[in-house]
């Protein structure tokens, strides 16, 4: 885990949208994803739900990233 992904997992916690904060953190969708999957290997549990129209954080997450 480096500091660049924590700042990318806040990002999505606050849009909840993989697009917008990809956007925000000036990098690609498919960069900021594959970050985000990083991330949870590492920490061991999901920290989103993904869906169709964008994520949720999940209970997991909720604690992670307060």
């Amino acid at each position: 885990m480096n500091t660049k992904q924590m700042d990318y997992c806040i990002e999505l916690a606050k849009t909840l949208n993989f697009s917008k904060a990809a956007e925000n953190m000036y990098v690609s969708q498919p960069t900021f994803s594959y970050q985000m999957n990083l991330l949870e290997s590492e920490v061991g549990f999901k920290i989103f739900d993904r869906n169709g129209k964008g994520a949720a954080l999940t209970p997991a997450g909720e604690q992670f990233v307060s």
